[in-house]
This record gives C-alpha cells, structure tokens and sequence, in this order.
C-alpha cells in the first residue's frame, strides 16, 4: 500500500498505554503525517471520525495486565 506521505492522515486510535504516542511520534520522524486520537473515555464509536476523519486508521491494542 503506498501513502502520499505529505497528503495522507494516518490516525491512531486505542486504549491508554497501547503506544499511540510512540507511534505517532516514529510515524512522525519518518515524515508520514499521523495523528494519536484521544477517543479511549468515548461512548461513541465513531469518533475518531467526527474528531479528525483520517485517511487510514490504525487500532491498537493492550491486554490490562499491561497496561
């Protein structure tokens, strides 16, 4: 899958701990435009939609031990 580094929005979304803010940030450094999206305390499902509306979207996951 090729991404337009300078157009594409990558957005990331999941739970508190999973690495949002790692990924973004290596994301970041490699000049790919993505963006963590704070959702976690949400009810609505879609709102990483409503918030920022990215062109790919990445979930993570983490088990609750570890986080």
């Amino acid at each position: 899958m090729q991404i337009n580094k300078k157009k594409a929005l990558i957005g990331i979304v999941g739970p508190c701990s999973a690495g949002k803010s790692t990924l973004a940030a290596g994301l970041k450094k490699r000049g790919i435009n993505a963006k963590q999206i704070a959702q976690e305390h949400s009810y609505v499902k879609d709102m990483w939609q409503k918030m920022t509306n990215p062109d790919r979207l990445i979930f993570l996951q983490v088990s609750y031990p570890t986080a």
